[in-house]
């Protein structure tokens, strides 16, 4: 087993027995993979008013690109617009900018 395999295992290991306090609000990382381009998805009706689509992505999972399917949210304020997460180039790498409600 690999150092690195065993220090992400125990890092996911102490988030896991922290809890969801102790995530931080933004993680910040960056992957020198090219993520793929992203999927079609095509948005079913929403499930009740207020409800906000929020598309799928392309995640790191800490070895590759794993698809996060679309998905309905309820609007955190009156006329909320989401703005999604994106990847971005940033010199020999690839960084993830979280996405975030926004005020139409």
């Amino acid at each position: 087993m690999s150092h690195r395999t065993i220090c992400v295992g125990l890092c996911g290991l102490m988030l896991a027995l922290a809890g969801p306090r102790a995530l931080p609000a933004h993680l910040s990382f960056s992957v020198a993979v090219t993520p793929p381009a992203p999927l079609a998805e095509t948005a079913p009706p929403p499930p009740a008013p207020g409800y906000v689509w929020n598309p799928g992505y392309w995640s790191w999972d800490g070895v590759k690109y794993v698809w996060v399917p679309g998905r309905y949210v309820v609007a955190p304020f009156p006329n909320a617009r989401w703005i999604g997460g994106r990847w971005v180039h940033r010199g020999h790498r690839w960084a993830w900018v979280d996405g975030r409600w926004r005020r139409r």
